[in-house]
């Protein structure tokens, strides 16, 4: 199996707190561009990488122009940016390519709650929320494969900083990014190498002996076909870094106030509880939280979903 082509684009430094988690991140590096230091390991990899280097933040408005510059199979989102994520996924998914996304990583603590869903079927999450709601208002409302992970972030890792284009983010563990990482890598060599790999749904808490009997019975369905997939990956463009361009929410909002409500909406669901008793799917709560991030566009507070 071989890799012909890949894009990278990022246009962050290597700051002292990426090296908790992040490979590029090393004393050695601090201030060095990301996307230079990515390079550099992975031509040491393979002299014959096919690589394309983008040293810069992706322009919401270039999202289209860039997907178009040829023919990707794979477009990989690791933007933690409001506006250039939903650009990026919107061009992607209309340019044809199959198009996986992570979600919020950040406060995040227990490696069993990172789940492979489709964007439509997260909860949880309320960074993968408003992504959700942008799609959806530009028409698509799934079709997008994502990594999340359905732990409420911990109160307790929500901090300020004065970073350029953000004024709070969520603390990010050493080992929870690198599983989204790995699952993101994961999917796309199965469904690369796999006859018939499909993402499983997400089994939701309450509902697992619906799920059982739903999914033996469109398993066993007649008519079936097996899809024949390549054994060579294609061309692959990965994106990731914040934007100038992110989604704000209100900058007279605390941001233990913001966290609140974020919490409060998706509600963490417990065993037992069905799907939709959960009020991430409709409710007050969760369009306040979505208003919060539309109403407040440009107030200089960027939300940063903490992903990898």
């Amino acid at each position: 199996m071989s890799l012909p082509a890949f894009c990278l684009q990022d246009g962050d430094s290597v700051d002292t707190t990426n090296r908790n988690r992040q490979l590029p991140a090393l004393r050695s590096s601090v201030g060095q561009l990301k996307a230079a230091v990515v390079a550099a390991r992975l031509r040491d990899i393979n002299p014959d990488l096919r690589l394309t280097v983008k040293q810069q933040f992706l322009d919401p408005l270039a999202a289209a122009a860039l997907v178009q510059e040829q023919t990707y199979d794979y477009v990989i989102d690791c933007i933690d940016s409001i506006a250039p994520k939903q650009a990026l996924l919107l061009a992607g998914h209309a340019a044809g390519a199959h198009v996986i996304s992570s979600m919020g990583a950040g406060g995040r603590l227990d490696p069993s709650k990172v789940r492979l869903a489709d964007l439509s079927e997260t909860y949880n999450d309320a960074f993968a929320a408003v992504v959700r709601e942008g799609l959806r208002k530009a028409g698509v409302s799934s079709g997008i494969t994502v990594v999340f992970s359905d732990e409420l972030a911990k109160p307790a890792s929500l901090a300020l900083t004065q970073q350029q284009y953000k004024k709070s983010y969520f603390g990010t563990s050493s080992y929870i990014p690198g599983l989204f990482g790995l699952y993101i890598a994961s999917h796309v060599i199965r469904r690369t190498v796999e006859e018939g790999y499909k993402v499983p749904p997400v089994v939701m808490p309450g509902s697992i002996g619906k799920q059982k009997s739903s999914s033996s019975s469109s398993s066993t369905g007649k008519g079936s076909k097996k899809s024949s997939r390549s054994k060579k990956l294609g061309n692959i463009m990965s994106v990731s870094g914040s934007s100038s361009s992110s989604s704000s929410v209100d900058a007279n909002m605390p941001p233990v106030q913001l966290l609140q409500q974020q919490q409060s909406v998706p509600a963490a669901l417990e065993p037992g509880t069905p799907r939709k008793a959960a009020p991430n799917r409709s409710g007050a709560g969760r369009a306040d939280v979505l208003r919060s991030f539309d109403q407040a566009q440009g107030q200089g507070m960027g939300y940063d979903g903490g992903g990898i």
